[in-house]
């Protein structure tokens, strides 16, 4: 059976939509990846893939590629917490920049750990 991996990266200080699709070009170019997704707002990388043999060793590659494409970006694994979590559907949002000024403000009031 093969064994499935999702995996959620983020990339500090990424604000080229360009550079986000030459990373998510080559990513997906990997032995074993099926899909991946670069995305801008966010500044996170998901992936999927299938029979990685060794996922530590993938990441190592993929800064890599993101180190090549823009060098002055960061990448770290995003740690998620199983804390209580609340999804909101922002209807009619269409715009990256007002998206990230919403987010911005959320993740500013009391008690907000994330927003994304």
């Amino acid at each position: 059976m093969k064994r499935k991996i999702t995996t959620e990266l983020v990339l500090e200080g990424l604000n080229c939509a360009q550079c986000g699709v030459k990373i998510e070009q080559q990513v997906l170019a990997l032995a074993g990846i099926t899909a991946v997704s670069v995305n801008i707002v966010n500044k996170t990388l998901i992936l999927e893939g299938e029979d990685i043999e060794n996922v530590p060793e993938l990441i190592d590659k993929i800064r890599s590629i993101v180190k090549k494409v823009e060098p002055d970006v960061v990448v770290r694994e995003k740690h998620i917490t199983r804390s209580p979590q609340k999804v909101m559907v922002l209807m009619g949002l269409d715009c990256a920049h007002c998206a990230a000024k919403i987010e911005r403000e959320i993740k500013n009031l009391p008690g907000v750990r994330a927003a994304s």
